[in-house]
């Protein structure tokens, strides 16, 4: 039996403090390569939707996404967490192959039935996404990245998990050349459009699954079983709920602002989001890739538990960083990279990036629902938060425009955050400080409405180098982050030991 509740371990693995410390940074920041290449492949492509599609040919690309994003989380049922934590604590290579074998059988199958129903209902979901029969064939063809996408989420949680961060490095390097050439050559060279991107989509999405999986048979054989699909199953349960609220969260907005406006409009809002993604993908995902297999083993030893504040305390401010850069540097940016039809997402951008910063905040104050497996509360507070986005939404965006859109989003992810942490604090104290976080981010909110005052006088690209320099000084001159502390986190990062679990 799997275990169900993590020990405080006494076995030090063979791996001394300096070994792990200097593995757990290193993996960190390969990560972290791993994400902005992620990013980029997102962020590269941007100047060259933006040139050759319409504002309104990028909104059906967004809907198209938005589609088979929704559908992921129906059939993929978020096992991808759940396998994180089975293999994790699994206690044999019998057990973590079939923790494998299971989590891949069970993604590939429910993909591959979620792509049949995508299909078969093509002319139905055309209509309802775009109001004509006219992108059925688009649909279809899209349809195809939820099987290939899904195929390719397990082999990559298995490399994160055996701690393989250079090839998984190499491989998201591997599907950015992908997706940039094949964009390249069926939109720009052969200038197929839309049709163009969703063929570049399917291709780079299958090659990239085909080659990962290849790779991950090299190390672990693949082993089914039905008894740990089905407690995968109950474990991501609670998360699919979630997943499927936080999918009207993030997208559910495209769909009122096509109905209320049109696609141009969904073109130009979905452009002022990728940068919200970007933050995650450049501020936080790089962090939290590793941070999502280790934790557990902080947690598993009381000694290693002053990690959690002072890693939260100092990833959160670096975090809050690259919101502000992100705001302040987005309109030049768009200025150059894009035509003038997308320039007004830059006003945009601030209000989104807020939201994400609370986003990535709950990502880290859950652990208490987590370890203590009550996802139930996770899966409940996030399906209550996106019925109330759902009604800002049909409030705001009839009245505000993108502007509502962009609001309700930031308002929903605070009340989320401010409720996740109320159950996950019950469960496990993290012994989290707000100071620090908060006076960051008053900070950057001050300097992103200075950044709206100074552009009248001053160029925006001589505006955003000043306040780029400013955040850190101010940071330090506060002291909301002492050069001590940073000093006393990597200190303890280098005493971290790595200890087997038990089982129960």
């Amino acid at each position: 039996m799997l275990l169900e509740k993590p020990t405080m371990g006494e076995n030090a693995s063979s791996e001394t403090h300096g070994q792990l410390g200097k593995r757990f940074l290193s993996q960190t920041a390969i990560y972290g390569l791993a994400m902005v290449a992620r990013a980029l492949a997102g962020f590269a492509l941007l100047p060259i939707y933006t040139r050759y599609l319409a504002p309104s040919d990028y909104g059906v690309i967004e809907l198209l996404t938005m589609l088979v994003e929704f559908s992921a989380i129906f059939f993929g049922a978020r096992i991808g967490q759940s396998f994180l934590r089975y293999y994790g604590l699994a206690d044999s290579d019998d057990e973590r192959s079939r923790v494998l074998g299971s989590a891949y059988g069970m993604v590939a199958g429910t993909h591959l039935l979620g792509v049949l129903m995508l299909i078969v209902g093509a002319a139905l979901l055309s209509r309802v996404l775009f109001g004509s029969d006219d992108y059925s064939h688009l649909v279809a063809l899209f349809s195809l990245t939820l099987f290939f996408g899904g195929v390719l989420e397990i082999p990559l949680a298995f490399l994160r998990a055996e701690s393989k961060a250079y090839l998984v490095l190499g491989f998201s390097l591997w599907k950015l050349f992908l997706q940039i050439s094949l964009n390249l050559y069926f939109l720009v060279y052969l200038g197929l459009g839309v049709e163009g991107v969703a063929v570049a989509s399917v291709l780079a999405t299958f090659i990239s699954a085909l080659t990962v999986t290849l790779a991950v048979m090299r190390y672990r054989r693949f082993s089914f079983s039905w008894s740990l699909a089905k407690q995968l199953l109950t474990f991501s349960a609670p998360i699919i709920l979630a997943a499927l609220s936080m999918f009207v969260i993030t997208y559910g907005d495209r769909y009122f602002i096509r109905v209320n406006l049109n696609l141009e409009a969904v073109g130009i809002y979905a452009l002022a989001y990728k940068f919200g993604f970007m933050l995650f993908a450049l501020g936080w995902s790089p962090f939290l890739t590793m941070w999502d297999a280790e934790r557990y083993k902080i947690y598993r030893n009381s000694d290693h538990h002053p990690m959690f504040e002072k890693v939260f305390s100092l990833v959160s401010v670096l975090v809050m960083y690259v919101a502000l850069g992100i705001s302040v540097w987005v309109d030049p940016v768009l200025r150059v990279m894009s035509d003038p039809a997308y320039w007004g997402a830059a006003e945009l951008v601030p209000i989104i990036l807020m939201g994400y910063v609370f986003l990535a905040w709950t990502s880290f104050i859950n652990m208490g629902l987590f370890v203590k497996a009550k996802t139930h509360y996770f899966g409940s507070i996030t399906m209550v938060s996106a019925l109330f986005c759902l009604l800002a939404y049909a409030v705001l965006i009839p009245f505000f425009g993108l502007y509502g859109a962009a609001w309700a989003t930031t308002i929903t992810f605070f009340i989320r955050l401010l409720a996740i942490h109320w159950f996950s604090f019950k469960e496990f104290d993290m012994g989290l400080r707000w100071y620090p976080p908060v006076t960051a981010l008053i900070l950057a909110v001050v300097l992103v409405a200075l950044k709206f005052y100074l552009v009248q006088f001053w160029p925006p690209f001589a505006v955003a180098l000043a306040l780029s320099l400013m955040f850190p000084l101010l940071v330090v001159a506060l002291g909301v982050i002492p050069l001590s502390q940073i000093k006393d986190t990597f200190g303890l990062l280098l005493k971290v030991r790595q200890s087997k679990v038990d089982k129960v």
